[in-house]
């Protein structure tokens, strides 16, 4: 039995998790009880978040069409370290240690990452906030979480939407589609499934990372993953659900 298939029976008490969340959770009036699950995850878990940048970036981008895509994603990156001094900041007024650090410092506030001052981080258990995607163009936050997690020894990746999870289609267009609870990272890939990008499945897959995919927006989403209870889905090696 795989690391994802063990996961996927248990739930995952007293692990080390990375929690990979939208810079849309700063738009939100929910952003309080989202960090209330934050809190509670942070006393029982060691817990790693990596925080994107869509609040400062979406529809802000429309009007740069003669911008290339490579000066538009080295300005999302520049936005995901803004909202993990955001992230920080909220943190600091529960009283609740943190770092950032990113693929480039910013002296006196975001660290250099570097593994080794990464898990001491999170040895004095510290929340470790990893912002700025992977430091390079052309790649989304999705994959950074999935590198974040495997160079910090995290054991899953819980990914925080505004669904309950996977559908067999889109449910904002159709809202009878099947709720798929269970996926394979190869049934992921191979039915272009779009929850998260191709990149990071295919690296999750190679390296048996398990994902949840779970509504951060509900009331306790968070926490009734961790505990298996509620409505949420893992992607682990073994998939059992046809979703053609």
């Amino acid at each position: 039995m795989t690391m994802g298939e063990r996961l996927g029976q248990e739930t995952l008490s007293s692990q080390r998790v990375l929690l990979k969340l939208s810079g849309e959770i700063f738009l939100q009036e929910r952003l309080d009880p989202i960090l209330d699950q934050v809190a509670t995850l942070a006393e029982s878990h060691t817990l790693v978040i990596v925080i994107g940048g869509g609040n400062l970036m979406r529809g802000h981008t429309a009007p740069f069409t003669q911008t290339s895509r490579l000066f538009l994603d080295q300005m999302g990156m520049c936005a995901s370290v803004l909202n993990g001094l955001f992230l920080k900041a909220h943190l600091a007024e529960r009283h609740i240690p943190s770092e950032v650090m990113s693929p480039f410092p910013l002296p006196e506030q975001v660290s250099l990452f570097s593994e080794e001052r990464a898990q001491d981080i999170l040895g004095t258990q510290k929340i470790l906030i990893l912002a700025g995607g992977t430091g390079q163009p052309f790649v989304t936050t999705d994959t950074a979480a999935v590198l974040g997690a495997l160079k910090t020894g995290c054991s899953a990746v819980l990914k925080g939407t505004k669904v309950d999870g996977v559908f067999a289609q889109d449910p904002a267009y159709f809202p009878d589609a099947p709720f798929l609870p269970h996926l394979s990272h190869t049934e992921v890939l191979e039915k272009n499934i779009q929850v998260l990008d191709s990149t990071a499945v295919a690296m999750a897959r190679d390296f048996d990372l398990p994902i949840y995919v779970f509504n951060i927006m509900k009331k306790d989403g968070l926490l009734s993953v961790l505990n298996s209870k509620g409505r949420f889905t893992r992607i682990t090696s073994g998939g059992i659900h046809d979703v053609s």
